[in-house]
């Protein structure tokens, strides 16, 4: 196993949101990896729809990935330009699945009406050779 960035696509509950971020990038650590797979055999053990923790970090940045992407920048360059325009946060939660994970967030100065959600990662992807992880952005997957 092996450390991964992840980088998902974000929806709002709100249409008309304040917040505009459209994408989530994560580095998760070896250990962020194996804290989400407890995390996700307790909610089998449990039969629980989900366990939701806090966690840090990340960004809920405006840039669109997959535009990025699609105009000629690197992976990297994405990233780089996604962290010039990274939006507060009030708190980032982690929502581990019994077989797959995402993230949620409420912006600053904002309630839950106006929570995000990313794209959901199956737990099965955390564990392959793929040290980029993309969900949510159509072709770029």
């Amino acid at each position: 196993m092996s450390a991964k960035t992840i980088v998902l696509s974000v929806s709002h509950i709100d249409d008309e949101a304040a917040d505009s971020s459209s994408t989530f990038i994560r580095e998760l650590s070896e250990e962020e990896i194996s804290r989400i797979k407890q995390l996700s055999d307790a909610a089998i053990a449990l039969n629980a729809d989900f366990i939701e923790v806090n966690t840090g970090g990340g960004i809920w940045s405006d840039l669109y990935y997959a535009d990025a992407i699609r105009n000629g920048s690197t992976h990297e360059e994405a990233v780089a330009e996604a962290e010039e325009i990274d939006n507060r946060i009030d708190s980032t939660k982690l929502q581990v699945f019994q077989s797959c994970f995402s993230y949620k967030a409420i912006p600053k100065f904002f309630g839950e009406a106006e929570a995000m959600y990313t794209s959901s990662v199956p737990i099965s992807e955390l564990f392959g050779d793929e040290l980029i992880i993309v969900k949510g952005f159509g072709n770029l997957e």
